[in-house]
């Protein structure tokens, strides 16, 4: 056994010195791993002599101008599995140099002076898995260079002067990392990396880089590392980042982003490592880390964003580290925003601008807190921190030695030291020593609301109004931050409120300018200070005697009003007075005097038609009458002379000739007699209708100035007086008048003392469209009587001293208190005169004739 071991080891010593003497000069060769490794030579002092069986080859500064098909021999380009020939000034590759690396996996050609890839230049390379060309001088790829590298995954072209205006990755469906930074890239299409759906890490950083196509992105479902550091990127597109739910790293410094809109970092709820650092915009959302629960490591630095509010970090429950530094604008955080950061280990908040340090720092475990070049105050809102210092083990950056007070409300302690200057504050809680009790107030009265405080620092005073506003009074010497940018007036929305009778006096008190109904109610003190706050309820209410003074001022301005509306009326009805004595010409109403015309002269035009139309209808039966004999008188006689012919049975014949004739003109006779009283009895019957339409018209004119006559009188009952308006103010004109009352001489009289005639024309008048009276009224067919009629007045005709219908409804009108006496119209009529307002149907024949016609 001994003796095989020894054997052993002689062979492997002389296969030793046989490598170590075939190995070049200015190499090392390594014949376990069969790595080459090559510096600072020339490539033709070294190239005849690499070991043939050599798999991984580096050359680093080993000089050539061009890579072509005889650098390296076929035996040893045919083992290589990796090549490194870095800094070596390569200028060129040719196609049949890469032909000839059929199982190359590892080819690193960077820190070159190679400008350009050909087309289909890794074709016989199908198994290459890792190529890196960065650090030279390519500015263009050609579209086809990366055909048949299906294995590649990573590949690096960082460093060179690419811009990439189209895609050239199309090939590569199991790239995993792809470094384009340091490039001149300008732009990112839409579906740009579509193709490389394994990309997990993209570096873009350091390029020219100013849009993002909203789709530039899509697709990258594994990528886990993005970074877009030092571009000119202006916005971040709404959905850029939709498709990247693995991603775990981001970081967008060093750009121009004017804002970060709500959802940029909502699809990545995997996120851990956040930078947006170096950028121009001003605020943060608070719903901008709402779905970003497992970010370890954040970074907001060199920004311009002025305030952080505790709904900002509430969701990142798992961070780590956070710095938050030169942000020359960050004046104010939230005291509450540091609470449930159970794994907070470094905080950074150098280089700000804040003036008070918030206090859930006091509940995290640090290792190390930043805090120096800020504007620290010292006041009794951070008296807290002194006793903190002393007690915390965290490593706290600046000493306590150079770490001063730049504000305070004591001038003489500005740049002093600011651990012993807080020591030395005296700090006491807020209280309300003195505010206004309750108290009644009359309208239009000035009332102050007083809410006297004390504590140290002096208290902020808030008035909560019955309104709804809301009034905020700090202290002239305060520097809290917290309504720095607060209204100083607002609704519960926050809106702004601009008012004109609540003001907010010097010293915190409420003033309420001429003081209504309106600002009844509760208003609320609430005081506050860094130790305490109170609240105080100010019950605001309306003297009672207002009511009394209502009630007198509504009595007196009832009365004014009423006296007004009589003095317009008075002086309304003086006007028509006057108007009628300078125009008035006819002591007779015109409107009456015409619509009892019209009455008049349409009964005359009716009756007038009746007449016509009654004498044509007789003369046609008188007619008809004389020819039917006529025809009979001729048949008979023709009859008659032909039966003198006849011989035999001639008596016989002529007997019943002449009863027939005798029976023909019997009927004609009955049939005209029938005729004309069927006619006599129509034109009757118009006639009477005609007659009673105009008395009804008149009736109904008398009936409507009765109702006007008495609403009138119910109005000039219900003027207002003084003791009415005292007792019923609310009294309203459009009363339901009692239609048994009817206004009399002296008082009221009783629908029963209307005349009973009247009644009964009025019921009669309801039975038929044209007032039709009862059958012992109308004139009977065979006696002539007189035509009733409605007495019209022309206005030629003088009034007689019996007055007429029309005179009499005249005078019936002019004199009301009379007209309850009257009973029915005067239904006399003058000879001569008949007419009405019907209308006569064509269908109906009517015969008429006047009363000295006879019946035939």
């Amino acid at each position: 056994m001994k003796n095989v071991c020894l054997l052993a080891l002689l062979v492997f010593s002389c296969q030793a010195t046989i490598s170590s003497q075939l190995c070049p000069q200015h190499c090392t060769c390594s014949v376990e791993s069969s790595l080459v490794e090559c510096r600072d030579v020339h490539y033709r002092e070294i190239g005849d002599h690499l070991p043939p069986d050599t798999t991984r080859l580096v050359l680093d500064n080993v000089s050539v101008d061009k890579l072509t098909g005889d650098t390296l021999t076929s035996t040893l380009a045919t083992t290589l599995r990796q090549l490194i020939w870095r800094g070596s000034n390569i200028q060129v590759i040719s196609n049949e140099f890469l032909t000839k690396l059929n199982n190359i996996e590892h080819l690193d050609l960077s820190q070159n002076q190679i400008q350009r890839l050909p087309n289909d230049a890794f074709t016989n390379n199908l198994n290459l898995k890792y190529l890196n060309m960065s650090h030279n001088q390519m500015s263009t790829i050609q579209p086809r260079a990366f055909d048949n590298l299906d294995q590649l995954k990573q590949l690096y072209l960082n460093a060179n002067q690419l811009e990439l205006r189209e895609q050239v990755f199309q090939s590569l469906w199991n790239l995993e990392q792809l470094d384009l930074s340091y490039n001149k890239i300008t732009m990112l299409d839409n579906y740009f990396f579509l193709p490389n759906k394994k990309l997990t890490h993209l570096y873009l950083n350091n390029n020219n880089i100013a849009h993002l196509a909203k789709q530039a992105l899509v697709n990258m479902n594994l990528l886990k590392h993005l970074d877009l550091s030092y571009n000119s990127i202006k916005t971040l597109p709404s959905q850029l980042f939709q498709s990247m739910d693995q991603i775990e790293y981001l970081n967008i410094s060093h750009n121009v982003i004017v804002s970060v809109i709500n959802d940029s970092f909502s699809y990545m709820p995997h996120l851990k490592y956040l930078d947006v650092s170096s950028n121009v915009f001003t605020q943060l959302s608070d719903t901008t880390f709402s779905n970003n629960k497992k970010i370890e490591f954040l970074r907001i630095e060199n920004t311009n964003i002025q305030n952080m509010k505790t709904e900002l970090l509430e969701p990142l429950t798992n961070l780590v580290d956070l710095s938050v530094s030169y942000n020359p604008q960050l004046s104010d955080i939230d005291s509450e925003i540091f609470y449930h950061k159970p794994k907070l280990r470094n905080i950074n908040l150098g280089h700000n601008a804040l003036t008070r340090l918030p206090h859930s720092v006091t509940g995290l475990n640090l290792s190390l807190l930043d805090i120096s070049e800020n504007l620290w105050t010292c006041d009794c809102h951070m008296a807290w921190f002194a006793e903190w210092w002393s007690q915390n083990k965290a490593k706290i950056i600046p000493d306590k030695h150079v770490l001063f007070c730049k504000k305070t409300i004591y001038p003489d302690l500005i740049n002093s030291a600011m651990i012993p200057t807080l020591r030395a504050l005296n700090c006491t809680p807020a209280e309300i020593t003195y505010f206004t009790a309750t108290t009644y107030y009359l309208p239009q009265q000035n009332i102050t609301l007083d809410c006297v405080v004390s504590g140290e620092p002096t208290p902020t005073i808030t008035w909560l109004t019955p309104q709804g506003w809301t009034f905020h009074w700090i202290p002239e010497y305060s520097v809290s931050p917290l309504f720095k940018h607060h209204p100083v007036i607002h609704d519960v929305n926050m809106n702004p409120v601009h008012q004109s009778h609540l003001f907010l006096l010097h010293n915190g008190s409420l003033l309420i300018s001429q003081f209504n109904r309106e600002d009844r109610g509760n208003y609320s003190c609430f005081i506050s200070n860094t130790f305490s706050n109170r609240t105080r309820l100010i019950p605001v209410k309306m003297d009672p005697v207002i009511i009394y003074y209502v009630k007198m001022e509504s009595i007196a301005f009832g009365t004014l009003c009423a006296f007004i509306f009589l003095m317009m009326t008075l002086f309304i009805q003086l006007i028509i007075h006057c108007c009628k004595r300078c125009c008035h010409r006819d002591s007779q109403p015109k409107h009456i005097q015409h619509v009892l015309d019209n009455i008049d002269q349409c009964r005359a035009q009716q009756l007038s038609r009746l007449q016509e139309n009654y004498a044509l209808q007789v003369t046609k039966i008188k007619e008809n009458y004389e020819f039917q004999a006529e025809k009979i008188r001729e048949s008979y006689k023709d009859q008659v002379e032909n039966l003198r012919t006849i011989k035999r049975n001639g008596t016989t014949h002529l007997v019943s000739l002449r009863e027939q004739y005798s029976d023909q003109m019997m009927r004609v006779r009955d049939y005209s007699t029938g005729q004309l009283n069927w006619v006599r009895e129509n034109y009757v019957f118009q006639r009477n209708r005609v007659r009673k339409f105009s008395a009804h018209q008149m009736l109904r004119i008398r009936e409507n100035y009765k109702y006007q006559q008495q609403a009138l009188n119910k109005m000039l009952e219900s003027l207002p007086t003084l003791e009415n308006c005292k007792s019923s103010c609310g009294y309203s004109m459009s009363t339901v008048y009692d239609e048994t009352e009817i206004p009399g001489g002296s008082g009221n009289k009783r629908r029963e003392d209307i005349p009973l005639g009247s009644m009964l024309v009025e019921a009669e008048s309801h039975l038929s469209l044209y007032f039709t009276p009862p059958t012992e009224h109308s004139l009977s067919p065979s006696i002539p009587q007189p035509h009733a009629r409605i007495h019209g007045v022309s206005s030629s005709d003088h009034v007689n001293a019996t007055p007429s219908t029309a005179h009499h409804v005249l005078y019936t009108m002019m004199n009301p208190l009379e007209r309850s006496q009257s009973n029915t119209l005067d239904m006399r009529e003058k000879p001569g005169t008949s007419e009405a307002c019907l209308y006569t149907s064509p269908h109906v024949t009517t015969t008429v004739h006047t009363d000295s016609e006879e019946i035939i």
